[in-house]
């Protein structure tokens, strides 16, 4: 953390992940609060994180973790995608866990869909790539920070442990390179459109059903009179939704289209798996 003991650790680490850290506790109850303080003293702003599958609630109090890998938000992505469930249990599972977590905490959590303990995500949902979009877009709308397990951005297949571990092909001159393009394309967009609108990082967040049967996510982030939609929709087909919105006219910041605001009212067409993110 401060490789040359000066004092000063710009040159060290920045932080720390910290695997199967229930195991520690479960040994030393007090361990990880020494383990915070000690690196505390050396860079207050150090980063701590733990692997903890279960409720973690009781690693974020401000005495042990600043976050931890979010499995929860995982288990309600893959669940939401590959298990039928309704939106609106999806979205009562998400506010369930902000709910229990403070504030601090939600927004520091580390927003994951695979890992390498984990059945690559676009092997979960049978190489649909339209879904994996659905599951990154959650990841970038919502609290917290998006953790991406390299490949994931160019589709990398797998399935448990270890063949979730494939390597990285780097060389288009590969004989076997097959890395998907279009979702590195929209990797890059989403990333670029988080980095750039802080109210997706900072903004107070609202998420609610709409649309036909309730299936479609809308995720509103509001910071400081600026607002950002996010609209998702979680079937295979073509949805119309209508809905009311002050200003005449937004862009999406995906597809670089203007949509047009009528009388106070927004109608946003949907294809099958379609995403918009309006500002």
């Amino acid at each position: 953390m401060d490789p040359n003991d000066d004092g000063n650790p710009a040159d060290g680490i920045d932080g720390w992940r910290l695997d199967v850290a229930n195991e520690v506790k479960d040994r030393n109850p007090e361990f990880w609060q020494n383990w915070r303080d000690y690196v505390k003293s050396i860079n207050p702003n150090v980063y701590i994180t733990g692997e903890i599958w279960r409720d973690a609630g009781e690693y974020l109090k401000g005495n042990e973790f600043d976050g931890v890998m979010n499995y929860r938000f995982r288990e309600a992505v893959v669940n939401l995608l590959t298990k039928n469930w309704e939106v609106d249990k999806f979205i009562s599972t998400i506010n369930k866990i902000k709910a229990e977590y403070p504030e601090p905490a939600n927004n520091s959590l580390l927003n994951l869909i695979d890992s390498h303990d984990t059945e690559r995500f676009l092997t979960t949902v049978e190489n649909n790539e339209e879904k994996l979009k659905i599951a990154v877009a959650l990841q970038f709308m919502l609290p917290g920070s998006p953790m991406l397990y390299y490949g994931d951005e160019v589709g990398i297949k797998g399935s448990s442990d270890p063949d979730n571990r494939r390597t990285m092909l780097w060389e288009e001159t590969s004989d076997n390179y097959n890395q998907s393009k279009e979702l590195l394309e929209f990797y890059k967009k989403i990333i670029k459109i988080r980095k750039e609108n802080t109210v997706l990082t900072q903004g107070r967040a609202n998420i609610k059903s709409v649309g036909e049967n309730e299936s479609i996510i809308m995720i509103k982030r509001e910071l400081k009179g600026k607002s950002i939609i996010g609209l998702i929709n979680t079937t295979s087909k073509q949805i119309e939704i209508k809905f009311d919105l002050k200003q005449k006219e937004v862009l999406d910041l995906l597809s670089k289209k203007n949509c047009k605001v009528e009388n106070g009212v927004i109608t946003v067409i949907l294809d099958s798996y379609g995403i918009y993110i309006l500002k």
